[in-house]
């Protein structure tokens, strides 16, 4: 499943990553082990809940039981095509998001599912009607990322989303988690 990080402010980010990443690995470790979430993005967002479509995915249940999980309440706009499955948070500190939806099991790679994220991000109008556009978005690439596409993917977003686009990025190893590129 394809994962996000909210992140209330800038200097709450090192915190909210130890933290997500000892959380993740406790679920990789549990009786019962989580799959590997796919971590596309860190996003510096104020208000941490305030204009994410949900998507309900009837008649599956969280496996990890020794957290507590949001429910749900609303739906994913119509035509929408993905939004927050389920999410973790601390004390609005950060929350750690689960996307999913028909828009992100079609795209072909990271690349693509990172892309439909960042619409989502961008052209979902809130309850408030306020944008739910986060402050910053810094992308999470996988291990295997090669720094040649890694730099030429940045280069594309920044360009297609320069006020969004952070200024540095993340890896996310298997073995520690979110880390600094």
């Amino acid at each position: 499943m394809v994962a996000l990080l909210l992140v209330r402010s800038l200097t709450d980010i090192p915190f909210a990553i130890r933290a997500v990443n000892e959380f993740v690995a406790c679920r990789r470790s549990g009786p019962e082990p989580a799959q590997d979430d796919e971590i596309l993005a860190v996003c510096l967002k104020g208000d941490l809940d305030a204009g994410f479509p949900i998507w309900h995915w009837l008649g599956h249940e969280p496996r990890c039981t020794n957290v507590r999980v949001r429910a749900s309440s609303g739906n994913v706009p119509a035509g929408a095509g993905l939004g927050i499955w389920e999410s973790f948070s601390l004390s609005g500190i950060w929350t750690f998001c689960r996307v999913d939806g028909p828009r992100l099991r079609s795209a072909p790679n990271a690349e693509a599912r990172r892309q439909a994220i960042l619409r989502m991000l961008v052209d979902t109008p809130s309850r408030l009607g306020s944008s739910a556009e986060p402050e910053a978005v810094f992308p999470v690439f996988g291990p295997d990322v090669p720094a040649e596409s890694v730099a030429t993917e940045v280069h594309a977003l920044k360009a297609r989303y320069p006020r969004l686009i952070g200024a540095s990025w993340y890896r996310d190893d298997k073995m520690r988690g979110i880390v600094n590129a």
